[in-house]
């Protein structure tokens, strides 16, 4: 740990900086990314928020880097108060990983600029809510690309418009998908209750000699003091309380 931070500190120094200023004189490589107000500068280090993020390879702002794994997840809508996106970041912090919300071409091109420079490092893609949706189409993003996914892990993924979850880029060895279609509380379109949205079931190709496992928890009563079912805003913690479905998610990650 203390090299890496020595690393993350060392590294900057090594660009050429502009002292009035104290931004980079020449671009980030990523380029300009649409989905998140920090790519509009290329010249800014981490975003400009040092304190938060370190990007030692220059490709991305993240809390931590580990070359031999790009461990990269997408909240659900809210931000991170919202929902089970707190518990996410939590199992995503454990690793190293980048989490964000930048929507699944700003993700791609995060994660093929990081695996360009880092070619041996496997790459873990997690999502939920809403965010699992843009963790399916950036590893579709990413199989049009010719960038492979080790593995992909979704909770309750869905989208406002359009139900279906297909992965289409033959690219993805193993894909874990979680989900519930338990009665919504949503009402009028509106996120109310403790299940506004439903997920919805993973289909389609995996790589060659890859696996999809979809759990349906629907109507399946979780772990003791987790609740009377399985519900959308509490989904990931409940998921992780039930011990055969945790060491589901323990051998997909790595």
């Amino acid at each position: 740990m203390q090299m890496r931070n020595l690393l993350a500190a060392l590294i900057p120094a090594l660009f050429l900086t502009a002292p009035a200023s104290a931004e980079f004189l020449s671009p980030d490589p990523v380029g300009f990314t649409e989905g998140g107000p920090g790519y509009f500068n290329r010249y800014a280090y981490a975003f400009n928020d040092p304190v938060n993020f370190v990007g030692p390879t220059g490709m991305c702002g993240a809390e931590h880097e580990n070359k031999d794994v790009c461990v990269y997840a997408i909240p659900g809508a809210g931000g991170e108060g919202s929902g089970s996106n707190s518990t996410l970041k939590g199992i995503v912090e454990q690793y190293g990983g980048v989490f964000e919300d930048i929507g699944a071409d700003g993700a791609a091109a995060s994660i093929a600029a990081y695996m360009e420079a880092n070619p041996e490092a496997q790459v873990v893609l997690l999502g939920y809510s809403r965010g699992g949706g843009e963790a399916v189409s950036t590893a579709n993003i990413l199989g049009d690309s010719g960038v492979n996914v080790d593995a992909l892990v979704t909770f309750d993924a869905h989208r406002l418009v359009g139900n279906s979850f297909q992965l289409t880029g033959n690219n993805v060895q193993t894909a874990v998908n979680f989900y519930q279609r338990n009665s919504s509380t949503g009402r009028f379109g509106l996120p109310i209750g403790d299940n506004p949205y439903r997920g919805r079931p993973l289909t389609g190709a995996p790589a060659p000699g890859g696996s999809i496992t979809n759990y349906n928890l629907t109507g399946v009563r979780p772990a003791p003091r987790a609740g009377s079912r399985y519900v959308h805003n509490r989904f990931i913690r409940q998921v992780q309380r039930e011990e055969a479905l945790n060491q589901a998610i323990q051998a997909t990650l790595p």
